[in-house]
């Protein structure tokens, strides 16, 4: 009997499909059961650079992945409201220097009302004394005296006055002075150029904003942390921790 080329190939391949089959052994185990969850790749000491004004950003001068220092600049933001701010806050600061200074109008027209009440005090001692002697020699009578001794009186107490109206005004335009210093220390500081630096040692993995857009109060505005390490935050549900 003659056999087929074809039937003796299948029967030759069978052989040895046979002769190298794999065998399965079963094994022993731990079940693992996934937990899906979501999250993030942080950086060591990762934090997000927020801003604490709001205008347009005029520069920005770093880029991703760029190192920086603490204190480095970032960005610089420009404002027209702080800008105002600033504008009178030195204004009123010029106005309160120039009226505490030794020359200043104010200071001036109360220096005049005491000389004036310095006058008439010294015009009125003078009298008092004149008719003090006049009433030892029974040359004028005694309400004319009580007349003269009044007066200087007066004219004293006047001149007390203006003394201490002139010490306090300028205590006063003192205190202004400082309070218009404080001000304008904090509107430099908070002035149209605000610029946001870097509080860590890293790298800047991720900036949100380039120049001439809008950068809002709490916006944030980069991403910096440390490249020696990274960490995984995940979120997972309430009900999958305790398989974790």
């Amino acid at each position: 009997m003659k056999l087929s080329p074809y039937f003796l190939f299948s029967l030759f391949l069978l052989g040895a499909c046979q002769n190298n089959q794999e065998l399965l052994k079963p094994q022993v185990k731990p079940l693992i059961e996934a937990v899906y969850a979501s999250g993030f790749v942080v950086s060591k000491d990762e934090y997000e650079v927020y801003s604490q004004a709001e205008g347009y950003l005029s520069e920005k001068l770093v880029a991703d992945g760029e190192d920086v220092k603490q204190g480095d600049p970032l960005f610089i933001i420009e404002s027209d409201q702080q800008s105002s701010r600033y504008r009178l806050a030195k204004e009123n600061y010029d106005m309160a220097l120039s009226n505490y200074r030794h020359d200043s109008p104010v200071l001036e027209e109360l220096r005049a009302a005491i000389q004036t009440a310095r006058t008439k005090m010294q015009f009125d001692s003078l009298n008092y004394v004149r008719y003090s002697n006049l009433l030892k020699s029974n040359a004028t009578t005694r309400s004319e005296f009580d007349r003269i001794k009044l007066s200087y009186d007066n004219s004293r107490n006047e001149y007390a006055l203006q003394k201490s109206r002139f010490e306090k005004t300028k205590n006063q335009l003192y205190i202004e002075l400082q309070n218009a210093k404080s001000q304008l220390q904090i509107a430099s500081n908070e002035s149209g150029r605000y610029t946001i630096r870097s509080q860590v040692n890293g790298k800047v993995f991720k900036t949100m904003k380039e120049k001439g857009e809008l950068v809002r109060r709490n916006e944030t505005v980069a991403v910096i942390g440390k490249d020696s390490a990274f960490f995984l935050e995940l979120s997972v549900d309430e009900l999958d921790v305790q398989r974790i």
